[in-house]
């Protein structure tokens, strides 16, 4: 199962990779398209994740700061507990596709500025202090996510100190294989999280029943009187479905132990 697991992961980040690259010449120079290209990327790894729009992650929610202000982040992912991950998707493809397709000094200087345009966009990023809005328990990062992986890597390779310096400025730079597992995590948790509640409600219940039965014992007891045979028949019968309600609550003491 883990390596189904793992092959459909990589499946599917090589197709959104291969997208990627395909989409890089239609999109290079036009921000806004590039930006909601990025978006809908994100939005397939979370599907593809198994989280669920509006039950385990929300888009563009509007969350108030210290001063009162707005601020929409990108995709809000719900973890239980009532705890949360930021994703911000940041896609800068006009100095990546200009590298990409330049040569010599000009590729140099097209390098130089597209790791000036990560450096700026996670500036950007952390200079809304997302993890500081009401109604939003996250950890002291926010992800941005970039979904040319190529392009990161470019930039990981060539400046050394970029991804501690977004790191520093509270950042986490991920792109389709990093926050695929990150996701994959989240997922699970879910499941599991589900289950822990069935398993609860299902003891909550088993112990109401056991309180009614425990009530019918005692008055078929008054019901049986002297009779001490047909007392131990009904014993017999009550410490069997005693066992069975016993079960769902010993179930839900081995998994939350």
């Amino acid at each position: 199962q883990i390596i189904r697991k793992i092959q459909s992961l990589n499946k599917l980040n090589e197709q959104l990779s291969k997208d990627a690259n395909n989409l890089a010449s239609a999109l290079k120079g036009d921000s806004k398209t590039q930006g909601d290209w990025g978006e809908a990327q994100l939005e397939v790894l979370l599907e593809k994740s198994g989280l669920m729009k509006d039950i385990h992650y929300s888009t563009q929610g509007g969350y108030k700061d210290q001063e009162g202000n707005i601020k929409k982040p990108d995709f809000i992912v719900s973890l239980p507990d009532n705890k949360h991950l930021i994703i911000d998707s940041k896609v800068s493809l006009t100095a990546y596709e200009l590298f990409y397709n330049s040569e010599n000094d000009d590729q140099k200087e097209n390098l130089k500025n597209h790791i000036t345009s990560i450096r700026k966009h996670f500036k950007d990023l952390s200079s809304k202090n997302y993890t500081e809005l009401y109604g939003i328990n996250t950890p002291d990062q926010v992800f941005m996510y970039i979904p040319i992986e190529p392009a990161l890597f470019l930039a990981l390779q060539e400046d050394k100190n970029i991804f501690m310096d977004a790191y520093d400025k509270r950042v986490v730079l991920v792109s389709n294989t990093t926050l695929l597992s990150t996701l994959r995590v989240v997922s699970e948790l879910w499941q599991f999280d589900d289950q822990k509640r069935n398993v609860l409600e299902i003891a909550k219940q088993s112990g109401l029943l056991y309180d009614k039965f425990e009530f019918k014992k005692f008055e078929i007891s008054k019901f049986c009187g002297p009779n001490l045979l047909l007392k131990i028949f009904f014993d017999k019968i009550f410490s069997i479905i005693f066992l069975i309600l016993a079960c769902p609550i010993l179930i839900v003491s081995s998994i939350l132990i």
